[in-house]
């Protein structure tokens, strides 16, 4: 990643200019700041219940720890589905706007290279939420309610996802001219997707469980 910010100019440009706004700092530390609010009635419930109900011994409710972990992941996946879309779907037709996208393409910096500096750029402040609410998800592993595999797995699905929907964003940036219609266009596309996504899954179960038990009852 190191290689790929130093080589790439437009990566490193957006970044350094990015990095320096207030709202990069306000937004993780209000995003935290909310993880924190939902997780610390979890962790109060399950320090105190193992003090009242063990008597002092190290045994610990760890319903509450694992439920506490899947509220933290569902808020997370929720900011990342609202966020990236927001976040990428301006990274180029914002250039196309300034009139600076025809600088940016008689560069020595391919196409590729161009949609790349973007894209990265673009995800890295989700990227950034994402690593710093570690520490904060960190209470379920310290507490024993999930292992480090599970912790490491679970931050490589929210990376995978954010890279994932990001895509859509940069292809809509640069379909259309306008911020606004490629966020929207963005919006709209992922969230139809992931209704026929669950509707499919959802519809699928209930089948399959309909099968099940229609074969029960003939037996």
């Amino acid at each position: 990643m190191k290689k790929i910010i130093i080589k790439n100019a437009v990566l490193r440009k957006d970044m350094l200019l990015d990095m320096k706004k207030p709202k990069v700092a306000i937004i993780m530390l209000l995003f935290n700041a909310l993880l924190c609010m939902v997780a610390c009635p979890f962790v109060f419930s399950t320090v105190f219940s193992a003090e009242y109900y063990s008597y002092g011994s190290s045994s610990v409710s760890y319903r509450l720890l694992i439920t506490m972990f899947m509220v933290l992941v569902w808020l997370e996946t929720v900011a990342i589905c609202f966020l990236t879309p927001a976040l990428t779907a301006g990274c180029i037709s914002l250039e196309k706007e300034r009139q600076t996208l025809d600088v940016l393409l008689t560069t020595k910096m391919s196409t590729w290279q161009i949609i790349k500096g973007k894209y990265f750029s673009s995800i890295m402040l989700v990227l950034m939420l994402i690593i710093s609410c570690l520490p904060i998800m960190s209470l379920v592993y310290i507490y024993g309610g999930i292992n480090l595999w599970q912790m490491l797995l679970m931050m490589l699905v929210l990376i995978s996802t954010t890279m994932y929907l990001a895509c859509f964003g940069v292809f809509f940036s640069a379909l259309v001219k306008n911020t606004i219609v490629a966020v929207i266009l963005t919006y709209i596309f992922l969230g139809v997707m992931l209704s026929l996504t669950f509707s499919v899954s959802f519809g699928g179960a209930a089948i399959m469980s309909a099968i099940n038990d229609y074969l029960e009852w003939e037996h």
